[in-house]
């Protein structure tokens, strides 16, 4: 008996990137899979380029975002298991032959968490999930059943930023376990340098996951969530905005000089703008 994925690329106007993704999923060791490419709207050559693969699924669909084109995607999946995959990264070449190895011998389960290789410009670092600690979840880094996805109903398309921790926060309320794997599932590839436009979706989707999961976030996440609001508000120069949700985090942890010491510079606009530039390297 052997487990079958869905990988699902979603993808917007990245032709010039969504062949090396592609290509990495075909070139799995393990064969039971299928392969679907969800469009959201591609105005460039992206049709054209999937069309040369004869066993990839391709489905379009209007403009909507990452979020509703993986759900999308989701929706057109016929196995068992998914497997998100993000258009500018890779699948290592094991990766789907470590998934159905730890289904197999962990048939209670229903979700499974691997490692990442983190490429930058300049260097390059393994994450590999443990025990006890915060495993950031990303696209590509874990597989999920068919039947849980649709049971938490999805990614949240409202959402730019932390889709996945997200979900996998809901999958936790589930009072689902996930299976933590010690190989490298995922080559992740880091813009260095980050934008305005970045830190806002960061920022909305932060609020949104604030309210909507009020009652059940950990103090310590959101103390986490208000200083890195804290800190974007510096960036956009909304020092008033600032100020607020870094005294919100420094209250969940009077212990935390360095909150305070950021909110004290927070009162200060002219020393802030000087150590808290726009357009950070993150």
């Amino acid at each position: 008996m052997f487990t079958e994925f869905s990988v699902i690329i979603p993808t917007y106007n990245r032709d010039y990137l969504l062949r090396r993704a592609i290509e990495s999923v075909l070139n799995q060791t393990y064969p039971h899979f299928e392969l679907i490419v969800a469009d959201d709207g591609s105005t460039d050559g992206t049709e054209k380029l999937v069309r040369e693969y004869q066993e990839v699924h391709y489905f379009f669909q209007d403009n909507r975002g990452v979020c509703a084109a993986r759900n999308f995607g989701a929706g057109k999946a016929t196995k068992e298991w998914l497997v998100f995959l993000d258009s500018d990264d890779e699948l290592t070449s094991g990766s789907l032959t470590a998934f159905f190895e730890n289904i197999t011998s962990n048939q209670e389960l229903s979700v499974f968490q691997a490692g990442v290789k983190l490429v930058f410009s300049d260097f390059e670092k393994l994450e590999i999930p443990k025990k006890g600690k915060y495993n950031p979840p990303l696209s590509g880094a874990f597989t999920i059943k068919k039947t849980l996805f649709d049971r938490v109903k999805g990614y949240d398309e409202s959402l730019k930023f932390a889709e996945n921790t997200e979900l996998f926060h809901r999958i936790e309320q589930e009072g689902e376990e996930t299976g933590l794997i010690k190989m490298v599932s995922l080559i992740y590839r880091l813009d260095p340098l980050g934008s305005n436009r970045h830190l806002r979706n960061m920022s909305n989707s932060i609020l949104i996951i604030l309210e909507k999961h009020n009652n059940t976030l950990s103090d310590n996440t959101k103390r986490l969530y208000h200083q890195i609001l804290g800190v974007n508000y510096l960036r956009f120069k909304e020092f008033s905005s600032a100020r607020k949700h870094l005294l919100l985090a420094y209250r969940f942890d009077l212990k935390r000089l360095d909150t305070l010491g950021r909110y004290i510079i927070s009162c200060f606009p002219f020393l802030a703008k000087k150590l808290y530039p726009e357009n950070p390297r993150i």
